[in-house]
């Protein structure tokens, strides 16, 4: 913002070369922070080795939960875009140690960012702004969760069942797959590392 507002004062206006200072207001930048948390939705995956122990540990329930592979592509495309609810964009987060501040001037470049401590989920993120209404300059949803459609058989590559997985969440999950999701391949998670598959799928 610094170097923003640096920028702005060295413009020249009208025939006079006239130098417009711009001094910050603090007490606004956080108003306008404020107001991006509230507008902004964030969907997180990690681009890492789905045999990865510690993420199933911290983020697939111990293994008791699901694991679900696709591409960044993949989930661009599965996602119909609400151009009425939002505007979805898809990037990798940054990470740093904290020392350096996070470039604020580029709206959403706080929402692509993480401490270094995360670093090995090497995370990718869709992110969602609502759009205002034009004709009341307001925006119409601003509850906590956004749900967007997604195409199932788009998203999936490979869904991936926990070593821990109940038998008979396994059987609904299994069953829904077929129905929804064009019998995308399922694998299983086993003891060590690694997968063993399931079904073929198609």
């Amino acid at each position: 913002m610094t170097r923003l507002y640096e920028e702005l004062g060295r413009i020249r206006l009208g025939g006079k070369h006239r130098t417009v200072h711009f001094e910050r207001d603090l007490s606004q930048e956080y108003r306008q922070q404020e107001i991006a948390r509230t507008i902004a939705y964030v969907h997180c995956w990690f681009t890492g080795d789905s045999a990865d122990k510690a993420m199933w540990k911290k983020y697939g329930d111990d293994g008791a939960g699901v694991c679900i592979e696709s591409s960044s592509g993949s989930l661009l495309r599965s996602m119909s875009q609400p151009s009425t609810i939002a505007h979805i964009t898809c990037g990798r987060v940054t990470y740093s140690d904290g020392t350096q501040p996070i470039a604020t001037a580029v709206s959403y470049a706080p929402f692509f960012h993480k401490h270094e401590q995360f670093i090995k989920e090497q995370e990718i993120r869709i992110v969602a702004y609502l759009t205002y209404n034009p004709k009341t300059l307001l925006y119409d949803n601003t509850s906590e969760r956004l749900a967007v459609p997604v195409a199932l058989p788009t998203l999936f590559h490979r869904i991936i069942f926990g070593k821990r997985i109940d038998r008979v969440t396994e059987v609904e999950l299994t069953r829904l797959i077929a129905e929804s999701a064009n019998n995308v391949p399922i694998a299983r998670q086993i003891a060590g590392s690694g997968h063993q598959e399931v079904n073929g799928g198609h």
